[in-house]
């Protein structure tokens, strides 16, 4: 399958082009949101909004209740838990520490 915007070949099960960032269906996304959320909103045809919520790396179990807590707060805003994804920056201030790695949560929900 092929990025309608750029050409580039998208997996079957991508929604968006690793390359131009466009939505499978070929509609172009515009963001919106604050620090703690980032919420990604397609063209009116599509109808879908999506959040994407960084939810950390290591868990006990406290944690893990929060973090149910959390998914059930964002379904109770019609939000539907899609997937997760790890994103690492490099090691920090002048080189020092290791890099720093951060889990994020996916979610979408019509709209």
């Amino acid at each position: 399958m092929y990025c309608k915007q750029c050409g580039s070949q998208v997996g079957e099960d991508a929604i968006f082009c690793n390359q131009c960032g466009t939505h499978k269906s070929g509609n172009s996304i515009k963001e919106s949101g604050n620090a703690d959320k980032t919420s990604y909103k397609h063209s009116k045809e599509v109808k879908m909004e999506y959040m994407i919520e960084p939810i950390g790396t290591h868990f006990r179990s406290r944690d893990i209740q929060a973090l149910v807590k959390r998914f059930n707060n964002n379904s109770k805003e019609g939000f539907r838990f899609h997937s997760v994804f790890e994103a690492s920056q490099p090691s920090g201030c002048l080189g020092f520490g290791g890099p720093i790695t951060t889990l994020f949560a996916v979610y979408e929900k019509e709209v």
